[in-house]
């Protein structure tokens, strides 16, 4: 786990899941939903578990180039009762 909590990646990885399968898992939990842009967003369920970090490439001008990062507060494997099957 990061400093900031966990990944889609981070929180698949015990069961063999890529973060593009756990997404979609937590879609169907009602954690996120996509949005209009392309990414994921927070349904009212997912904002009790995460935050999203913006992140830069640290340069200016043409080179700049920021993203938004999920993480997810580890009690959420708890809480949604994530497991193998």
């Amino acid at each position: 786990m990061g400093k900031h909590g966990l990944s889609a990646t981070e929180i698949g990885a015990p069961y063999g899941l890529n973060g593009r399968v756990t997404n979609r898992l937590l879609e169907a939990m009602g954690v996120i939903e996509e949005s209009e842009y392309g990414g994921w967003k927070f349904t009212e369920l997912g904002e009790k578990y995460g935050k999203v970090i913006d992140r830069d490439n640290g340069y200016g001008g043409h080179a700049r180039r920021d993203w938004p990062t999920t993480y997810y507060d580890e009690s959420i494997l708890d809480e949604l009762k994530i497991t193998p099957d």
